[in-house]
């Protein structure tokens, strides 16, 4: 079995209330037990004995220091999940700046891509955090697909809404995995110079 590299997002603000996910995708299995992190609910389901896995956690600074108390809580979940799986588990938290320039985004897509090796398969969890960080995660899948021959798995998120109370409810995860293929759809359109021609190509591959 090919060693697994996920890699997490980790949750920004306050910590998240345990909660229990739903699917609608028969071959998606969770546990029915409430988890944080919807990673942490399909992990139970489908971790095994003697599995190899890298967990990458992005964690974004914040003001007031929350994400330092949500990386243990991470952890101490994952913790919970593993211990009567007994699968070889390392972490490892890259801690980036919650900024819109260039280079912390450069910085970031070089500190995954270089926590990725060659020949894993990639799962994500991109349910939490804030929203540049899924944007730099796309690009390092891509990389890692293209030149270090790795599989991307499942794109998991976590989905809510949430009552009059502001507790979550209708909670699902869902697999994304389709819109990272539509960047990957695009990225076919080559040598295309006629307007009207690329479009009606895009068209034909998305029926595909």
């Amino acid at each position: 079995m090919k060693k697994q590299v996920i890699v997490a997002i980790c949750n920004m603000g306050k910590p998240k209330e345990k909660t229990v996910y739903g699917v609608t995708d028969e071959t998606l299995k969770v546990s029915e037990n409430p988890y944080r992190y919807p990673l942490n609910a399909y992990l139970e389901k489908n971790l095994s004995q003697g599995d190899d896995i890298k967990v990458i956690l992005v964690a974004k600074k914040d003001p007031f220091n929350q994400y330092e108390q949500n990386i243990v809580d991470f952890e101490e979940e994952l913790g919970e999940v593993n211990r009567t799986i007994g699968a070889k588990i390392q972490v490892k938290t890259i801690v980036t700046e919650f900024s819109g320039d260039t280079k912390v985004h450069h910085d970031l897509l070089d500190a995954i891509v270089d926590e990725i090796e060659e020949n894993t398969r990639i799962t994500v969890d991109m349910t939490f955090g804030p929203k540049d960080v899924p944007f730099v995660a796309f690009a390092a899948l891509n990389f890692a697909e293209r030149y270090l021959k790795c599989e991307i798995n499942r794109i998991l998120y976590g989905k809510a809404d949430f009552d009059e109370q502001g507790k979550p409810v209708n909670t699902m995860i869902w697999d994304l995995g389709s819109i990272y293929t539509i960047n990957s759809i695009s990225n076919k359109i080559i040598n295309c110079e006629d307007q009207q021609r690329a479009r009606a190509v895009l068209k034909k591959l998305l029926t595909i």
